[in-house]
């Protein structure tokens, strides 16, 4: 009886390991948008049976991470630009209101300098693409957050954790990565200086111009570059 207890827990934790470790492979780019993926080749990588691979996949694909057609082949999902301009979309909807939302329960002091707690975390990983692309969409969670929604929280991580995906598949050159980190450190700090200051339009105008329609244009435009 113990030995039955012990199983399922057993086998829920390697497909909880398992789900992670794929996951976290489909973000960073080791396993490329449109790249097959089966059992047997994931199985063998991390080591495990293809039963937790299995229960793994099957999570991938509600969350709409992978794909599985009609002859139960299975690869990654491919980045569609449809995909961005949605993303970009409910940024729109949800960040720049959280924006507001700072000036208006008098929250600038508070925010300004949470939001350079966490340019420094992007500073210090400025040659880790990964935990670079992390610490910013990190701190975008943290802008939402301001809402005080915990729907709105969870269903947000999944859509940070695919930009993630999507601005490691156009930072791909060592120029273009130095040209985007530039931009982005020095958006966040005229960010961080308006919202300190309470100059409330100019704040909302920054990040529009950084994170939101300027970033969907440079995304827009890198996207159709990198798919001619």
């Amino acid at each position: 009886m113990a030995l039955r207890a012990i199983r399922p827990q057993q086998d829920e934790s390697l497909s909880e390991q398992a789900y992670r470790t794929i996951k976290r492979r489909i973000i960073d780019l080791t396993y490329e948008p449109g790249s097959d993926l089966t059992e047997a080749f994931l199985a063998d990588e991390l080591s495990m049976s293809r039963m937790p691979v299995r229960a793994a996949l099957h999570r991938l694909e509600l969350e709409d991470w992978v794909i599985a057609d009609f002859r139960k082949k299975t690869r990654v999902k491919p980045i569609l630009c449809q995909d961005v301009i949605d993303i970009y979309q409910m940024r729109s909807l949800l960040e720049l209101p959280a924006i507001e939302r700072i000036f208006t329960e008098q929250k600038t002091w508070k925010f300004s300098f949470m939001i350079e707690e966490g340019l420094l975390r992007i500073k210090a990983n400025v040659h880790d693409l990964y935990e670079r692309e992390r610490a910013e969409t990190d701190l975008h969670m943290a802008i939402v957050n301001v809402l005080e929604n915990r729907r709105i929280d969870r269903i947000y991580r999944n859509v940070q954790d695919e930009l993630i995906r999507i601005g490691l598949s156009f930072v791909r050159s060592e120029e273009r990565d130095r040209q985007y980190i530039a931009q982005i450190i020095e958006g966040w700090e005229d960010l961080i200086l308006a919202i300190r200051e309470q100059r409330r339009e100019d704040a909302l105008r920054i990040f529009d111009r950084d994170h939101l329609s300027g970033a969907l244009k440079l995304a827009l435009k890198q996207f159709a570059t990198d798919t001619n």
